[in-house]
């Protein structure tokens, strides 16, 4: 079971529900970080090995380990949905959404959706992009501003 008490076991697609997750080389704590996941980031679960599960990230196809326990598990229809959805990507450095009363930090590059209102409702609002906020916005004037601010930063 994950934190979010959905069987792991049973789910091949998935969500990252925290702002950032280690994509691990190994499954262990120990082993290297290769990547990560950011808040909304989705990813296929390619196998599972005891509390860690082996992923292959939707974007860029990036594989590797995270711990089960931190990220959700998704049913078929709700991933489906998600990849279908509008997606807007933060731009400022840091944002912000709730999951109820918990407010969750976001990073630059975080994932919130937006659906037209016919399709169906999805159940986890802290996902959802909760009204226009300019510092979400995937204009060029911003898009190039935010890439200025990382020029010169090791990948």
């Amino acid at each position: 079971m994950s934190i979010f008490g959905i069987k792991s076991l049973q789910m091949k697609n998935g969500i990252c529900p925290t702002t950032a997750v280690a994509i691990r080389a190994q499954a262990s704590h120990r082993s290297e970080m290769t990547s990560q996941l950011l808040f909304g980031e989705l990813f296929k679960t390619e196998e599972m090995h005891g509390e860690w599960t082996l992923i292959r990230t939707e974007w860029g196809e990036y594989t590797g380990y995270v711990h089960s326990a931190q990220v959700m598990f998704l049913e078929d229809d709700l991933f489906r949905l998600l990849q279908k959805a509008r997606r807007h990507h933060t731009s400022s450095l840091i944002s912000q959404t709730t999951a109820g009363e918990t407010v969750i930090n976001l990073s630059a590059g975080s994932t919130l959706y937006s659906f037209r209102s016919s399709e169906k409702e999805f159940p986890y609002p802290e996902f959802l992009l909760k009204e226009h906020d300019p510092h979400n916005d995937n204009g060029r004037k911003t898009v190039v501003a935010n890439a200025a601010r990382f020029l010169g930063c090791p990948y």
